[in-house]
């Protein structure tokens, strides 16, 4: 089964590429269409980063909520022209390796939460998550199968 076609329209993508699941968490790497580079992803909460500052850096999808800031802090991601992507959908990590792929699409931000698609290669399945629990708690659990 190919990667879902509404992936391909949409710039929020990201490739998670898992290269291990070590004491219930999660290490690898994430790749996005409009960077050469990777980002090395050490737990969860790295995962869950690398996909804040990506989605911020492309400013899509806009959070429906701001928060307030009094202290002003300069920004700490890169930021990208969501119109100009480097690479396909498909080309996304395309040097094989790692246990597990999964493509994540964040489509909203509303209520402080994200809402999106996840598609798990190994298994070509697609789930739609309404948290950004519920994407890791599919990750961990699609993990956890894989490595037994």
């Amino acid at each position: 089964m190919p990667i879902p076609r509404k992936m391909n329209n949409i710039p929020s993508v990201v490739l998670f590429r898992m290269e291990s699941f070590v004491n219930n968490d999660i290490n690898g790497e994430l790749y996005n269409r409009f960077t050469s580079d990777h980002k090395d992803i050490l737990g969860a909460k790295a995962l869950m980063d690398g996909i804040v500052d990506f989605i911020n850096g492309i400013n899509f999808p806009e959070p429906t909520v701001q928060y307030r800031e009094f202290v002003h802090f300069d920004s700490e991601y890169e930021t990208y022209d969501k119109e100009k992507p480097l690479y396909n959908i498909e080309e996304l990590g395309s040097n094989e390796g790692g246990i597990a792929d999964f493509y994540i699409l964040i489509e909203r931000r509303n209520h402080a939460n994200w809402q999106g698609m996840i598609y798990f290669v190994e298994q070509e399945e697609t789930v739609l998550f309404r948290s950004e629990v519920e994407l890791m708690a599919y990750i961990v659990k699609k993990s956890m199968e894989t490595i037994r």
